[in-house]
């Protein structure tokens, strides 16, 4: 058994993921120590830019297992001197997978704040709607008992409800009818799920819309699970993710008749609204709920038209960029050569979280 020091540790060799799981799953009952209450595989997904993964990661890299680094992230709230252990692979060329059996305190100390705090990473969240298409697709595939759920409904969203009380809403449920209960709350009650426990044949797993899998049971089964959600989802990924890497204040260095001249080339983004229609109510509610960003010289005007724009701070990355916006279209327009690309798929998320989540994001133009 590993020492509490030295949890989950994975021998030495040259994995690609389907090996790697088939080491987990071979060599489960000794990879956690003795009195590991939770003896839990977890699964990070974590967005990125192409070489980010060897330029931020490598000073705190272990060993090189093949397709996967073995490395040990200090915690940072200094509580503790202690580091936890994480293999991280790259299943394509914008996602990371970080595996641990982190506690979330843990977690939460050493991997979440290095995302948070770091540019060129974050979180894969998973939008309403896709959340929703997964979940379906994954009860239709494996036909798994649901153990519980957790849902939520925000003020003022557009998903249609019974009661037209409009309100914001939490649920945990558990119990053996969870997946009936939950399609009944949807329908009434307008909520949509975020967090869901699985039972299936060879065991248990859960995921959320933060882009965490828990693999709570290392089987074969589970990890097949968990390869198809990856799978389910991982173009549409690549999709959002690579719209937002575009979006870039730059400089191109051009010839004129008195010499050499930088001048800027902008890569604007923009959101589409397609069920619902921004107004003054809708903005402030939205700028008053999220702390994340901070909004100056917010200015809007409905006089004949809607029409808002501002400036966005991002308090974790330090991005700063434009919003310019009519009633159905947002553009956001990088402000510095700073601006990181997670900071717009954040913003997006609140979009389709809290406004519309039909809501769309290309590069303008497109």
């Amino acid at each position: 058994m590993p020492s509490s020091e030295q949890e989950f540790q994975i021998p030495d060799g040259k994995y690609t993921i389907e090996t790697f799981h088939e080491c987990v799953i071979k060599n489960r009952d000794n990879l956690f120590s003795q009195g590991k209450k939770y003896k839990w595989v977890k699964i990070h997904a974590v967005r990125t830019l192409e070489k980010m993964l060897e330029l931020k990661l490598l000073k705190y890299r272990q060993r090189d297992l093949g397709d996967f680094w073995h490395v040990r992230i200090p915690d940072f709230s200094n509580e503790s001197s202690r580091k936890t252990d994480f293999y991280v692979t790259r299943y394509s060329p914008k996602l990371l997978l970080f595996y641990s059996s982190s506690t979330g305190k843990e977690y939460s100390n050493t991997l979440d704040y290095f995302v948070k705090t770091t540019s060129g990473f974050g979180k894969m969240w998973i939008g309403p709607r896709l959340y929703e298409e997964l979940l379906f697709n994954i009860m239709d595939k494996f036909s798994p008992t649901m153990r519980w759920f957790r849902a939520n409904r925000a003020e003022d969203d557009n998903f249609p409800e019974k009661t037209k009380r409009d309100v914001t809403r939490k649920v945990y449920w558990r119990a053996r009818d969870s997946y009936e209960t939950l399609l009944e709350l949807r329908g009434t009650y307008g909520i949509r799920p975020t967090s869901v426990a699985l039972r299936m044949k060879g065991g248990e797993i859960q995921f959320t819309n933060d882009g965490l899998f828990t693999v709570r049971s290392q089987t074969k089964e589970m990890f097949n699970a968990f390869d198809f959600a990856l799978g389910y989802i991982k173009d549409k990924e690549a999709k959002l993710t690579g719209t937002a890497q575009q979006l870039k204040k730059d400089f191109e260095t051009i010839k004129s008749e008195t010499g050499k001249m930088k001048i800027p080339v902008l890569t604007s983004g923009k959101i589409r609204l397609n069920s619902k229609k921004l107004d003054s109510s809708t903005v402030k509610d939205f700028m008053a709920i999220h702390k994340r960003f901070e909004f100056a010289d917010s200015r809007k005007q409905e006089k004949d038209s809607f029409h808002w724009i501002a400036t966005a701070m991002d308090r974790e990355k330090e991005s700063i960029f434009g919003i310019s916006s009519n009633e159905s279209e947002i553009a956001l327009i990088p402000h510095t050569q700073e601006c990181t690309f997670e900071s717009f798929l954040d913003f997006y998320r609140q979009i389709l979280e809290e406004v519309d989540d039909t809501a769309t994001l290309n590069t303008f133009g497109a």
